[in-house]
């Protein structure tokens, strides 16, 4: 049964048809409010610690070469400009 449903799905007239369905406004409609349904949802189980934790997190993995090039650079500039005025 799996094979034969594999082979009808596989065919030009299913697949036309399937997409036509799914392009349809209705079918839009329906996708996005599901969507905002979803992402409202999430936002509602958002607890200002989780917030709190998600940007901690995010801080730590993005921008922790930040600093660390940051003060590499710094550090460079800082000798280069001493050399210079000195």
């Amino acid at each position: 049964m799996q094979v034969s449903i594999a082979d009808i799905a596989q065919q030009d007239n299913v697949k036309n048809a399937l997409a036509t369905q799914i392009e349809s406004p209705a079918m839009m409609d329906d996708i996005r409010s599901t969507i905002e349904e979803i992402i409202d949802q999430r936002l509602n189980e958002l607890t200002p610690k989780l917030v709190k934790d998600i940007i901690q997190k995010m801080i730590k993995e993005h921008l922790g070469w930040l600093v660390v090039w940051g003060g590499v650079f710094g550090a460079v500039i800082g000798v280069v400009s001493a050399l210079l005025t000195a």
